[in-house]
This record gives C-alpha cells, structure tokens and sequence, in this order.
C-alpha cells in the first residue's frame, strides 16, 4: 500500500497492484499477453518484485507437511496468489477442475492465516447450483 511505501515511486504501486490482482484470475495462455500490455503501459517501470511473506510462508511450509502434502513452487505460488487477493477482496469463490487443489489450497492458507494471525476464521461453502445466480453475485 502507499502508506507502507511512502517514498515508493506511485506508478510501479499501481503497475504492482494490477499485475498482483489480475494475474491469478487470468489462464495460462493470456498471462503473457497480460504483461506485455502493462509493460507498455509503465514504459518508464521494470517489473516490480513479488510479494513476499516469510513468516506465512514458513508456517505454510509446516502446514504443508502437516498434511502430507507436497511443498511445490507453482502450488506455493497458487497459495500465494490466493492470500493477496484475500487481503483485497471481501468474497472470493475457487473455481477449477476436479483435483486442481482448490481445498487443499483453501485449507492450507486458512490454517496459516490462522497461525500467523492467532484467529479462528470461518468459511462458508454452499452449492452453487442451490440459489439463484441473482443470490450468489448480487441483484
């Protein structure tokens, strides 16, 4: 944020912001087209680092051999992805295939999340085929 980056230049914030909350959304075959359109729009602006969460990520490690899961880095980034679009976003819905890891990802970082924070959060799952469209995202 700009208050956490005050002599931070306001463009590669911005650049960082629509890279970091547009990237997870997009598949595979768009990503680079995607940052070939920012890097045009930010000539001036080389691309910004990655967030990075130690302390997430080290309990994320124990929670992943907790469940005897596997700590890998296109997973651990999925997880990552995840979390900044929480911190951003109020509802978030996991969509993918069958066996993407959706709740492994989802329990993974809640569990986390939980650690790190020291708070019980709660998650609410229902069918999407139960309520109207209207009732889901809103009239």
């Amino acid at each position: 944020t700009k208050r956490e980056n005050e002599t931070t230049n306001e463009a590669l914030l911005v650049y960082r912001t629509v890279r970091d909350m547009n990237l997870s959304k997009l598949v595979a075959q768009d990503v680079q087209l995607f940052l070939s359109l920012l890097a045009d729009l930010f000539p001036d602006e080389s691309s910004p680092p990655k967030g990075h969460y130690p302390k997430e990520e080290a309990i994320l490690k124990n929670v992943v051999k907790r469940h005897q899961l596997m700590y890998h880095d296109s997973w651990v980034l999925k997880v990552k992805q995840f979390y900044e679009t929480t911190k951003v976003r109020h509802g978030i819905m996991l969509v993918g295939p069958s066996g993407g890891g959706k709740s492994c990802i989802f329990k993974c970082l809640k569990e986390t999340l939980q650690e790190s924070d020291g708070i019980q959060y709660k998650d609410v799952r229902f069918n999407p085929k139960s309520i109207r469209s209207q009732e889901m995202y809103g009239e």
